[in-house]
């Protein structure tokens, strides 16, 4: 088997972000983990159904923790967007 473990890492990152928002192969994402000095960065964007909405955020922090920063993204990608949502359904009566 071959492995490298910067993708391994990138890879439970990116997809910790996806399993957090219910991701499947339809939903509008984009993610990118980088690995640099024994710390991982992740940027990501969660756009709305219509893709007119969307919300961006990056972390980075250790190795060990690929998956927790995979998870916090998915989390905050989710608040940011659904709160951008709502203020722009409030705004349009």
């Amino acid at each position: 088997l071959i492995n490298c473990e910067n993708t391994l890492l990138s890879l439970i990152t990116e997809r910790s972000l996806i399993k957090k928002i219910n991701g499947d192969c339809f939903t509008p994402i984009a993610a990118m983990a980088k690995i640099k000095n024994n710390k991982i960065s992740l940027k990501s964007k969660l756009f709305s159904n219509d893709g007119r909405l969307f919300s961006s955020f990056s972390i980075e922090g250790k190795i060990s923790d690929a998956k927790e920063i995979g998870k916090i993204s998915g989390k905050e990608l989710l608040k940011s967007l659904k709160l951008k949502i709502k203020n722009e359904k409030d705004s349009s009566f």
